[in-house]
């Protein structure tokens, strides 16, 4: 049974809307560790997976620079052949020699890999938070930069059902774009005065859904990096999820 002050610090809200990435869901590895143990899997050992891991964190800024979106914004990617070119760069950079044909094996079982449970967790709350909010009747979305597989995803980590699910590849908006927050709006049939974004990055989920006329909740994942900003409400700041709905239930939160 809800609350009391969760009922009434929700009160506003007929649409909550979620980041998927370090929100509801989190990577089991960090990427070069499970880049490794494929290859080596499939027949590669001895591959460094902490060069990998910083190769991983180049040449993803470097394919969201060259082709934002996953490839759907310049039109000369799909999103697969995306993911294949990236990680095709990060293997190479790190020097693992691996023949062509080989690494295409190696990162098509990847992909495949990161469409199902054996790569992703939930994070502590996920489950808590979103069953608290249907028992409240809340309409409840996911607003998320991924391409399209996350339906997939979001189906093998058995969360519970969405009214929806937007993502920036199938909209060719990326957030911080007010676009894509319109878009929920247009889905929910709510206002933006009755519409919350809970994410854990600054300028794309917080800051954008502030921007687009919303409220918003900033999950830190125990970093403090948010400090350094002076445009953040600390009242609209938790370290977890878990922690968010801890205040929903303790605290009167003033939006």
């Amino acid at each position: 049974m809800s609350s009391g002050k969760l009922v009434k610090n929700l009160s506003r809200f007929r649409l909550i809307t979620f980041d998927v990435t370090d929100t509801l869901l989190q990577a089991k590895f960090p990427a070069g560790v499970k880049y490794a143990k494929t290859a080596e899997s499939l027949g590669y050992g001895n591959i460094d997976p902490t060069l990998l891991n910083q190769h991983f964190r180049v040449e993803f800024k470097r394919m969201a620079r060259l082709y934002p979106n996953f490839g759907r914004q310049t039109g000369e990617l799909h999103w697969k052949d995306w993911w294949r070119l990236l990680l095709y760069s990060i293997f190479i950079k790190a020097g693992t020699n691996i023949p062509a044909e080989d690494l295409t094996v190696i990162t098509n079982t990847l992909i495949t890999q990161y469409r199902t449970s054996e790569c992703w967790n939930k994070c502590e709350g996920t489950d808590e938070l979103l069953q608290s909010l249907k028992e409240l009747g809340k309409k409840i979305g996911i607003i998320s930069n991924y391409d399209p597989s996350l339906h997939k995803i979001i189906g093998e980590m058995d969360l519970p059902k969405f009214d929806f699910v937007l993502t920036s590849y199938e909209k060719n908006v990326l957030k911080p774009g007010s676009e894509i927050f319109d878009e929920a709006l247009k889905l929910a049939r709510v206002t933006k005065d009755q519409a919350l974004h809970i994410g854990n990055t600054l300028e794309t989920d917080y800051l954008g859904a502030l921007n687009a006329g919303w409220c918003s909740v900033h999950i830190t994942n125990k970093s403090d990096k948010w400090k350094e900003h002076s445009n953040i409400n600390p009242d609209h700041v938790y370290p977890t999820l878990i922690d968010f709905l801890e205040s929903l239930n303790r605290d009167e939160i003033k939006w």
